[in-house]
Order: structure tokens, then sequence, then C-alpha cells
């Protein structure tokens, strides 16, 4: 294997770890505006909650999805809950 594959191999491997987690992302929020949706206000807050955790510890750098994770803390302000300070992982 060649240096030039194995970086090749790198590049696709965070590729799909993005894309992994763009979708469990994707449905976290999808599950979180359901129950929102249904007037299940603790429920929704801790689903938003989770996906916050979720986005704050994937694949993708925070910097590049700082609307999402702002998007997410007000939901959860909005619903009665409180936001925890961010710990690296």
């Amino acid at each position: 294997m060649q240096l030039d594959d194995t970086e090749e191999i790198r590049t696709a491997e965070l590729s799909v770890r993005q894309e992994l987690d763009t979708v469990r992302l994707k449905v976290e929020l999808d599950r979180a505006g359901k129950l929102e949706f249904r007037g299940q206000k603790k429920r929704a807050c801790d689903a938003y909650l989770d996906a916050l955790y979720l986005v704050r510890g994937d694949s993708i750098p925070n910097d590049e999805q700082q609307t999402e994770i702002d998007r997410i803390e007000a939901k959860i302000v909005a619903l009665g809950g409180e936001v925890p300070v961010s710990t690296d992982r």
C-alpha cells in the first residue's frame, strides 16, 4: 500500500463518518420534532438534548455546524430545559 492510498482511505472514511453523523442527527431531530408536535415537551427537550450531545461529539467540526447547534440550544431553552456546558469528549 502506498502513502497516497492510505490518505485516500482516510479521506473516504471521514466522509462516510460525516454522512453517518448527519443521518443520525437528522433522525434524532425528527424524533424531537414529533414529540414537540405532540405536546410532549419534557420528552422533546430530552430528545433535543440527545441531538445536542450527538452534534457536539460527531466527526464534523462544531464551527461548521454552529447554526445547527444554536438552533438546537434555542429549542431546549424554549421547551424549558437547560443547555449543558460544552465539554470536550
